[in-house]
């Protein structure tokens, strides 16, 4: 490929709306490998950083990002800093306004990272999408309370959701600002069902859900427990309609409130997200350093009953049936389970009232404590066979 091309392709990538009509021009033999960054740095400060790059005889230097380029998940946080220290160095010499180096820099920091998340996809032998999606400062928000100090992990979520990998879905459960919700056990299906349609319930989904749960090596994201924070879960879930057999995929991360006093409900913080393209969301969660660790399955109809006075309240009715399943080395049976999401617990418990649901066993845990729970059950209720 000739300079001329390599050059016309690296200058395509910098056309936004806010730039002059005077076509850019920067005095540097681009390769190809350099365009992300070449991207990054003109979207940060385009005239005078700009002019500043253009003069340089560091330019070269400055435009080699290879230990960006290449730096996994551990350690693409320090190798920008890195990076960055060179590019300060580098205006506070070149007599940079001061007070705008600063706002370079976290500028900068920002950009770069979106260009390792480029090359990340392109090192995955895919695409970068043309369509973009501003995301909302809310949406922005919310993943960084569910996720806290896991800043490159947002930032992908984030990333995704801006290039239309995944979009927000539409679970009702995303409306609620804190999701409080418990588990009702040993459920007769058929009669709640009959019940809730009695209550004017409406079905919104019924079927067949497997989830895959996501974690880094070190399982941080699940086990980190510190005074500020408690256990998160990232999950990727796979619905199959039981009558169109279509299929839909999900990624969900969830925060449970440490601070929840609430002994009969569990207060937690949840997102659930379309999956639109979803090899390629794996492919790059893989690169990312993001492994499934654990899965489970589960044929699911859902209810909901919104408040005649206030449409904002809701109670949401998940009916589960998990069946067989494998904890510790045994297979257990797990009966029926109803577990309610709301945002308005004196809603919820009104409803239990209701549904004559008030004597059940409840539980305020995830999965793996329900399991927990029926396996020391069948465990404590096993007799051996007597002996003929």
């Amino acid at each position: 490929m000739s300079k001329e091309k390599q050059q016309y392709e690296v200058l395509t990538l910098v056309t936004w709306d806010w730039l002059s009509t005077k076509s850019p021009r920067i005095i540097i033999e681009f390769r190809e490998e350099v365009s992300l960054i070449v991207e990054a740095i003109l979207k940060t400060w385009w005239p005078k950083l700009y002019d500043l790059f253009e003069t340089s005889k560091k330019a070269s230097e400055l435009l080699d990002w290879s230990s960006i380029q290449w730096s996994n998940w551990i350690d693409i946080k320090r190798n920008i800093s890195k990076y960055l220290e060179k590019i300060e160095k580098f205006l506070l010499q070149n007599n940079f306004p001061s007070d705008d180096v600063v706002k370079t820099i976290r500028k900068l920091g920002y950009e770069l990272f979106n260009a390792w998340l480029k090359n990340l996809v392109l090192s995955a032998w895919l695409s970068i999408p043309t369509k973009y999606v501003e995301v909302p400062e809310s949406l922005k928000n919310q993943i960084k309370n569910i996720l806290l100090d896991e800043d490159e992990l947002t930032s992908l979520l984030i990333f995704l959701t801006q290039y239309w990998f995944i979009e927000l879905s539409e679970n009702i459960g995303n409306n609620f600002e804190e999701e409080s919700e418990n588990k009702i056990l040993d459920i007769d299906r058929e009669w709640l069902i009959a019940d809730l349609k009695s209550l004017w319930a409406v079905k919104t989904f019924e079927w067949r859900v497997d989830d895959d749960y996501y974690d880094f090596i070190d399982n941080r994201l699940e086990t980190a427990k510190k005074e500020w924070t408690s256990g998160r879960s990232f999950r990727i879930r796979e619905k199959l309609d039981l009558i169109t057999w279509d299929v839909d995929r999900y990624y969900t991360i969830k925060r449970k409130k440490p601070e929840n006093t609430e002994p009969s409900f569990r207060v937690c913080y949840e997102i659930e997200m379309r999956i639109l393209k979803h090899q390629w969301v794996l492919s790059i969660l893989d690169r990312f350093g993001l492994k499934k660790f654990r899965e489970k399955a589960k044929d699911r109809v859902s209810f909901a009953i919104y408040d005649k006075d206030d449409h904002e309240l809701s109670v949401k009715f998940d009916i589960d049936d998990y069946k067989i399943v494998s904890i510790e080395w045994k297979e257990i049976l797990v009966p029926t389970v109803l577990e309610i999401e709301t945002n308005s617990k004196s809603l919820a418990e009104y409803y239990i009232k209701k549904l004559w649901l008030e004597s059940n066993v409840k539980l305020v845990t995830w999965s793996r404590g329900l399991f927990k729970y029926y396996s020391n059950i069948q465990v404590k209720n096993w007799k051996p066979k007597s002996k003929k």
